[in-house]
């Protein structure tokens, strides 16, 4: 009755490891699948980061700089050297059709919406000696991410 008693006793011990095997793979599933898709999101708004700031250079250098700097000279960007110009997504996006292509890239690519308009926005501080190339950016995304 022993032996009978001692191989109940095994193949419990090999069901309840084999259970618990199983049990680590599916966390272990589950904890890359989160990785994955937090890895994904930041990608994505570094990404997004990234062409905000080529927005911001469009912005600035190719429009802002020479209307400021031809009508009233470069240290009358002194103003906005600590508070900055704030320019929202739909008036980047409608500086000229470069701009506009890569503001029509931010999409939301779980939800498929654009980036909101008004939220996602740059802010452009001018900085000695304000040559066209002289500003910091601040990027402000809206874009459904919970991050």
């Amino acid at each position: 009755m022993q032996g009978c008693d001692h191989m109940k006793l095994d193949l419990k011990n090999k069901k309840l490891v084999i259970a618990l095997i199983a049990l680590i793979v599916i966390i272990l599933v589950v904890l890359g699948i989160f990785l994955v898709n937090k890895n994904k999101t930041k990608n994505t708004l570094n990404n997004y980061n990234e062409t905000m700031k080529e927005l911001a250079k469009i912005f600035y250098e190719d429009q802002y700089y020479d209307l400021i700097v031809n009508s009233r000279g470069k240290d009358a960007l002194a103003v906005y050297s600590e508070r900055g110009i704030d320019v929202d997504l739909n008036t980047l996006g409608n500086i000229n059709s470069k701009a506009k292509k890569l503001a029509e890239k931010l999409v939301n690519i779980d939800t498929k919406e654009s980036c909101d308009k008004e939220k996602t926005k740059i802010n452009v501080k001018p900085k000695d000696p304000y040559e066209r190339g002289d500003y910091e950016v601040n990027v402000t995304l809206e874009c459904g991410f919970n991050n």
